[in-house]
């Protein structure tokens, strides 16, 4: 066994039997330390540090895969224990406090080392948007709630942050701008909408019950962010540094253009629709790359790419408060409806399969805007006391 008299917190962290024992402990590593440290063998207050260390940061996971837990081992080694090593001080004397300012606690900030999977990682670990407020999540694990319907958020140079205009007292711990790995996080619950420009002057109007996960400071040679819903966006043109989308099924590479992204993590289905410019798609597991041009629309669902020609304006009419439908069925617009409005609505087997067209006004009230539905289509809706909504065909109406 190693000899483990001289090691300190940060020597700990770089031991894979010390993290195994932590992550995974048995009768027999359990006796082990506790028998080293009644020896003096090992430095108690050293120890108990580190092992609060590694519970913290993975507080919310009951068990690590191996993929997981390489990248523990990497981010550790090649960064935390720099900072470790920097504020052991501020550890000791501000307890658990200053464990979760300066770790950030959260496994979800502890992408891979080579960056390739580091935003796809970091999205991928919060799949669920449980707050009734827009909910903006800083690096270091503040949570900042928006209570209006719509926020627009905005950053600027050296990490400052405006919220509907309003300056957020928000900088580095060290003064200095905001580094590349650290990612912020956005969710838009059903019911409301936000818009967020990046630093570098992207622009991403986000929909109702989506997540983007992006760096407040973009790498130098890329830039980078994660969605779970539906954005539209209009990139910065930068020639040499791509812009890269990643949904957990999709990559779009673009260098500036404007599109829309469907892509909900519960859907079967999800869709890009390119406005203006180009991008590229990769779909996941198929690594043949589609080019698309203006007004196409690259449907997938499942494994089955589907490319045609369509009025893109039609499918980001909901930036401006419209939604148009053209030739839909009506159990995909009452989708939309019920995740733009905050309701709950269903239907029917023979109503769903219904195709509508024309315009809604999403300003309007949700009721409103189903009574134009009713109007129009043969069907009927009825309402419960909690102001559920059902759909059904009205033979009657056709």
């Amino acid at each position: 066994m190693t000899d483990y008299i001289k090691y300190k917190a940060e020597d700990f962290l770089q031991d894979d039997y010390f993290i195994h024992s932590v992550l995974y402990p048995t009768l027999e590593s359990t006796a082990y330390w506790e028998k080293q440290i009644n020896e003096g063998m090992v430095s108690a207050e050293e120890f108990n540090f580190a092992k609060h260390y590694i519970s913290s940061v993975t507080a919310e996971k009951e068990l690590m895969s191996e993929l997981e837990l390489n990248r523990l081992f990497k981010r550790i080694e090649k960064d935390t224990v720099k900072r470790l090593q920097k504020r052991r001080k501020a550890f000791f004397y501000g307890a658990a406090a200053s464990i979760a300012l300066i770790l950030g606690v959260t496994l979800w900030l502890l992408p891979p080392e080579d960056g390739e999977d580091a935003i796809m990682y970091a999205g991928s670990q919060h799949s669920k948007i449980n707050s009734e407020h827009i909910e903006l999540i800083l690096s270091d694990n503040e949570h900042i709630a928006i209570e209006e319907d719509h926020a627009s958020i905005d950053y600027g140079q050296k990490g400052t942050i405006k919220i509907n205009e309003k300056p957020l007292d928000k900088t580095p711990d060290n003064g200095e701008k905001m580094k590349e790995t650290e990612f912020n996080r956005l969710n838009v619950p059903f019911g409301k909408r936000s818009s967020l420009t990046l630093e570098d002057g992207t622009h991403v109007r986000i929909n109702a019950g989506s997540r983007i996960v992006y760096p407040a400071t973009f790498d130098k040679d890329k830039r980078e962010i994660y969605v779970d819903g539906e954005i539209y966006i209009d990139v910065a043109k930068e020639t040499d540094r791509p812009f890269l989308v990643r949904t957990s099924g999709m990559q779009i590479t673009v260098r500036g253009t404007s599109f829309n992204i469907t892509a909900y993590e519960s859907d079967e289905a999800s869709s890009v629709v390119l406005v203006n410019g180009s991008v590229e798609v990769k779909s996941k597991g198929n690594e043949k790359a589609y080019l698309l041009k203006p007004n196409d629309m690259l449907a997938k669902q499942n494994d089955r790419i589907n490319i045609k020609q369509v009025k893109a304006q039609t499918f980001v009419s909901w930036v401006d408060g419209m939604y148009i439908c053209d030739y839909e069925r009506l159990e995909s617009i009452l989708l939309r409806l019920s995740r733009y409005y905050n309701v709950k609505i269903t239907i029917d087997n023979d109503a769903a399969e219904l195709r509508c067209s024309g315009k809604l006004d999403l300003k309007d009230d949700i009721a409103d805007v189903l009574n134009t539905l009713a109007s129009t289509a043969p069907v009927v809706y009825e309402i419960n006391e909690n102001r559920e909504y059902h759909f059904m065909s009205n033979p009657l109406k056709k």
